[in-house]
């Protein structure tokens, strides 16, 4: 928009009329004004001017008269003697200049009869105004007056070039007559021919009469939050519209899109009941009686059948957590303020969860642990505060409610990603990376029992050079196999060989040249490996992808379960009924918020997919880690972040969701 202009009126010619009658009128349409100043009913309008008035009347010039005298030439009888007609008397004092000082006064002397009588009259200016830099914005007239009279009536004609007649408005004398549209009034000279009509009792002075572009307002609309389940209560606030020419006056609201605004104040609610996607808008009034509108959609989804369960609160989301099914009921470990706890459900099915417990008394990393099942209780391996360990430390019951002081596995520094699982032979089995730089590498540990009390020393996976990142342990046809990103980023499977345990990890395959944008996940689906990863490459795919033979040493076939998604960082995927499930974090609409979304294979191999399901919508969602239960059901762990109303998923939590 334009800085603001204005044009004061220059005074071409004023006109005061001597008594005699009204004269029968005529309506003309108001065109392109806005709200705010009022038509002029038919019996107080003057006569039209380009018709002229009766045979007793002063009648206005018609257009080409006017033009006649923007371009120098006479008028007719209009000339500044008339002015005098039947003892009328009018002050020209504004002149035909680009800019007119303050304070120049027109006076309006009307020749009126005491009331009652059967005559009237009226007194009548004509001004001209240059627009040269009118850029088709709103144009707001304002007349100042020195004096008001008691009673009257003041009308302004502007000359239409278009149609070729005036258009006629009654202005209350304190008001501003805003036009939308004024191009219809400014000829090819840039020129701007205005009159005014005053019709009452007592005199009038016109102190000032002034056009100005105006700027319409800005609006703006912020909704919170603008997705999440049904029903949804969200907050919207207009509060940062603003108008740079004057203030905003009235907010309206249109919460359902139908194109229908309701009174309100900038700050409003809604409570949407049903999944779907709206589109609330607010409109703003400015004191000028412009107005602007911005909207916003507000995607409301109903949870497909999950049924969400809050585990624990304050569980940062730069934090770490591991879930693992623990004597038939879903169990989660994890840090808060570099403490490591641990919380079993009360039942198999997650509906209900006991109160966490401190496990250990040292201070852990928030960011590298793992829980796992070994031999029918649970232990825990994690990194200290000073990413140093591993540590390990195993429960002494099947429901972990004492745990054994941890205990060191090693004296490795620097630790990154951490994994553990149970192998064959009821031992645990650690990975990890290790070291930066030059010296990163990928390490594997073998406890020599089933209570993690002695370990062989660390056993080199893979490393040498910098980039490994993030090894994913998973045990594939009974073995201990690896999925991680290399030094060149490329996507590897590393399968163990020889000792169920994990001694031998020679062999290695690269999935996906490509890479991994981040991490790769690795799930035994029916005795073959399958990694699903973000792929770094434009578009960024979620891929996932079954080895052609169970060692893993060929892959071809390559799937997009979601091809639509804008990932976001954290997958993960299992097997659940002898097909991959997967569960990961994508942009909500908008492209602000995260949603959680869970999706199913129709075969083991991936070739179809069943329907993408969102779980829910968070601020942020991360640490995503899937579960079978006992009964055959997938479940999904993990972290969320949000402001929402609701109770249940306001804040960083953890929290379990399930299929009913």
């Amino acid at each position: 928009m334009p800085p603001l202009r204005s044009w004061v009126g220059l005074l071409v010619l004023l006109m005061l009329s001597g008594c005699g009658s009204a004269g029968q009128v005529s309506q003309e349409p108001t065109g392109g004004a806005a709200a705010g100043p009022t038509e002029a009913s038919a019996d107080l309008l003057p006569p039209p001017p380009a018709t002229g008035g009766d045979a007793t009347g002063f009648p206005l010039p018609g257009l080409s008269e006017i033009r006649a005298l923007l371009d120098g030439g006479r008028v007719g009888a209009f000339t500044a003697g008339d002015g005098h007609r039947d003892g009328v008397q009018y002050e020209a004092l504004w002149y035909r200049t680009n800019v007119v000082p303050d304070g120049v006064n027109a006076s309006y002397v009307p020749d009126f009869e005491p009331p009652g009588a059967a005559t009237s009259g009226l007194a009548a200016a004509i001004y001209s105004f240059d627009l040269p830099a009118y850029d088709a914005s709103p144009v707001g007239l304002e007349l100042t007056w020195s004096s008001l009279p008691p009673d009257g009536d003041v009308y302004v004609g502007l000359g239409d070039w278009v149609r070729g007649r005036w258009e006629w408005l009654v202005v209350p004398p304190e008001s501003k007559l805003v036009y939308n549209d004024f191009s219809a009034f400014i000829d090819g000279t840039d020129a701007c021919v205005l009159a005014v009509v005053v019709m009452g009792t007592g005199n009038y002075t016109l102190q000032e009469l002034q056009l100005t572009m105006l700027e319409a307002p800005h609006a703006d609309l912020a909704a919170h939050p603008a997705l999440g389940l049904a029903p949804l209560p969200v907050q919207f606030f207009a509060g940062d519209s603003f108008d740079t020419d004057g203030t905003i006056v009235r907010f309206e609201w249109d919460f359902d899109g139908d194109g229908t605004y309701a009174p309100g104040q900038a700050f409003t609610s809604q409570i949407f009941d049903t999944a779907g996607f709206y589109i609330v808008a607010v409109r703003v009034t400015d004191d000028d009686g412009l107005t602007a509108g911005d909207g916003i959609m507000v995607s409301v989804t109903q949870p497909e059948g999950w049924r969400l369960e809050l585990v624990v609160r304050e569980v940062p989301m730069d934090g770490m957590f591991s879930a693992a099914i623990v004597n038939s009921k879903p169990a989660v470990a994890f840090t808060t303020a570099n403490e490591l706890r641990y919380c079993q459900a009360a039942d198999a099915a997650g509906d209900a969860w006991n109160a966490w417990m401190a496990v250990g008394a040292d201070p852990v990393r928030d960011g590298a642990l793992a829980l796992a099942v070994v031999h029918g209780q649970p232990a825990i391996a994690y990194a200290d505060v000073d990413d140093q360990g591993p540590f390990f430390t195993r429960a002494a019951d099947a429901d972990g409610t004492a745990w054994a002081p941890p205990e060191p596995v090693a004296a490795l520094t620097d630790l990154g990603w951490v994994q553990m699982i149970e192998t064959a032979s009821n031992k645990p089995v650690i990975a990890t990376s290790v070291g930066g730089g030059a010296g990163n590498s990928i390490q594997v540990l073998l406890a020599t029992d089933d209570a993690g009390h002695d370990w062989l020393a660390p056993i080199v996976a893979d490393g040498g050079a910098s980039g490994f990142l993030s090894p994913m342990l998973d045990l594939v046809g009974g073995l201990p196999a690896l999925t991680y990103k290399n030094a060149d980023s490329e996507v590897v499977y590393s399968p163990s060989s020889g000792a169920p345990d994990g001694h031998d990890w020679v062999d290695k395959t690269v999935v996906d040249d490509l890479g991994s944008f981040a991490l790769s996940y690795l799930a035994d689906v029916n005795g073959r490996p399958a990694v699903v990863y973000r792929q770094s490459a434009a578009p960024n795919d979620l891929v996932y992808v079954r080895a052609d033979d169970g060692a893993g040493t060929s892959w071809t076939n390559f799937r997009a379960p979601d091809p639509a998604a804008d990932l976001r960082f954290d997958i993960a995927v299992a097997c659940i009924a002898g097909v991959p499930v997967i569960a990961y974090s994508a942009a909500a609409p908008g492209g602000v918020d995260d949603e959680l979304r869970f999706v199913r294979a129709q075969d083991e191999d991936g070739a179809a997919w069943e329907a993408v399901q969102v779980i829910g919508v968070w601020d942020r969602v991360g640490g995503i880690e899937i579960l079978q239960l006992t009964d055959g059901r997938p479940a999904v762990v993990f972290r969320g972040d949000s402001d929402e109303l609701d109770p249940l998923l306001r804040g960083e939590a953890l929290y379990f969701a399930v299929p009913e």
